[in-house]
Protein backbone atom coordinates (compact mmCIF):
# COMPACT_ATOMS: atom_id res chain seq x y z
CA UNK A 1 0.00 0.00 0.00
CA UNK A 2 1.56 3.66 -1.02
CA UNK A 3 0.20 6.81 0.08
CA UNK A 4 -0.80 9.50 -3.03
CA UNK A 5 -2.28 11.99 -1.92
CA UNK A 6 -0.37 15.79 -0.93
CA UNK A 7 -1.41 18.06 2.00
CA UNK A 8 -0.17 21.24 0.07
CA UNK A 9 -3.58 21.85 -1.23
CA UNK A 10 -6.01 18.65 0.09
CA UNK A 11 -7.62 18.49 -2.54
CA UNK A 12 -5.68 15.32 -3.57
CA UNK A 13 -6.09 11.87 -1.36
CA UNK A 14 -5.56 8.31 -2.28
CA UNK A 15 -4.49 4.82 -1.14
CA UNK A 16 -3.03 2.95 -4.25
CA UNK A 17 -3.06 -0.61 -3.41
CA UNK A 18 -1.07 -3.44 -5.79
CA UNK A 19 -2.81 -5.52 -7.65
CA UNK A 20 -1.94 -8.97 -7.68
CA UNK A 21 -1.19 -10.74 -11.41
CA UNK A 22 -3.63 -12.90 -12.63
CA UNK A 23 -6.01 -11.91 -10.32
CA UNK A 24 -8.29 -9.71 -13.31
CA UNK A 25 -11.97 -9.24 -12.35
CA UNK A 26 -14.31 -11.54 -14.19
CA UNK A 27 -17.71 -11.87 -14.24
CA UNK A 28 -19.64 -15.54 -14.83
CA UNK A 29 -23.21 -15.81 -16.05
CA UNK A 30 -25.73 -18.00 -14.59
CA UNK A 31 -28.12 -19.16 -17.28
CA UNK A 32 -31.07 -17.96 -14.67
CA UNK A 33 -29.91 -14.71 -15.14
CA UNK A 34 -27.39 -13.64 -12.28
CA UNK A 35 -24.45 -13.27 -12.17
CA UNK A 36 -20.74 -14.50 -9.85
CA UNK A 37 -17.76 -12.10 -9.68
CA UNK A 38 -14.36 -13.60 -9.45
CA UNK A 39 -10.94 -12.12 -8.57
CA UNK A 40 -12.55 -9.94 -5.65
CA UNK A 41 -11.04 -9.90 -2.14
CA UNK A 42 -12.74 -11.37 0.92
CA UNK A 43 -15.12 -9.43 2.51
CA UNK A 44 -18.08 -6.60 1.87
CA UNK A 45 -17.84 -4.86 -1.69
CA UNK A 46 -19.97 -1.98 -3.80
CA UNK A 47 -21.32 -3.36 -6.93
CA UNK A 48 -22.51 -1.29 -9.39
CA UNK A 49 -23.64 -2.10 -12.73
CA UNK A 50 -24.69 0.35 -15.41
CA UNK A 51 -26.49 0.03 -19.11
CA UNK A 52 -23.99 1.41 -22.02
CA UNK A 53 -25.65 4.85 -21.84
CA UNK A 54 -25.08 5.37 -18.09
CA UNK A 55 -28.16 4.48 -16.61
CA UNK A 56 -27.45 3.18 -13.14
CA UNK A 57 -29.29 -0.33 -13.03
CA UNK A 58 -28.18 -2.21 -10.21
CA UNK A 59 -26.68 -0.85 -7.10
CA UNK A 60 -25.79 -3.46 -4.23
CA UNK A 61 -23.75 -4.84 -1.37
CA UNK A 62 -22.14 -8.09 -2.20
CA UNK A 63 -20.07 -11.08 0.16
CA UNK A 64 -17.17 -12.47 -1.08
CA UNK A 65 -15.64 -15.28 -0.50
CA UNK A 66 -12.27 -17.31 -1.73
CA UNK A 67 -12.50 -14.84 -4.41
CA UNK A 68 -15.84 -15.70 -5.32
CA UNK A 69 -18.81 -13.38 -4.76
CA UNK A 70 -22.57 -13.97 -3.98
CA UNK A 71 -24.80 -14.16 -7.25
CA UNK A 72 -26.17 -10.82 -8.38
CA UNK A 73 -29.56 -10.82 -10.05
CA UNK A 74 -30.19 -9.34 -13.50
CA UNK A 75 -32.79 -10.82 -14.46
CA UNK A 76 -35.77 -9.26 -16.33
CA UNK A 77 -33.22 -6.69 -17.30
CA UNK A 78 -32.58 -7.89 -21.09
CA UNK A 79 -29.95 -8.67 -23.31
CA UNK A 80 -27.41 -5.94 -23.32
CA UNK A 81 -23.78 -5.01 -22.38
CA UNK A 82 -23.29 -3.91 -18.97
CA UNK A 83 -20.32 -2.26 -17.03
CA UNK A 84 -19.89 -3.42 -13.66
CA UNK A 85 -17.83 -1.03 -11.77
CA UNK A 86 -17.02 -2.48 -7.91
CA UNK A 87 -15.87 -0.52 -4.94
CA UNK A 88 -15.42 2.46 -7.40
CA UNK A 89 -12.03 1.14 -8.59
CA UNK A 90 -12.38 -2.54 -10.41
CA UNK A 91 -15.01 -2.72 -13.88
CA UNK A 92 -15.47 -5.62 -16.02
CA UNK A 93 -17.52 -5.51 -19.21
CA UNK A 94 -20.91 -7.87 -18.86
CA UNK A 95 -22.11 -8.77 -22.13
CA UNK A 96 -25.77 -10.41 -21.34
CA UNK A 97 -27.18 -12.79 -24.33
CA UNK A 98 -30.50 -14.64 -23.96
Amino acid sequence: MRYTGGFTNCTTLGVEEPVRAGAALQAVWDPGGAFTLLGLSDGRHRVQVYELQGRLVLDAQVGSTAGRSEALDLHGKGAALYMVVVDRFQTVKLAATR
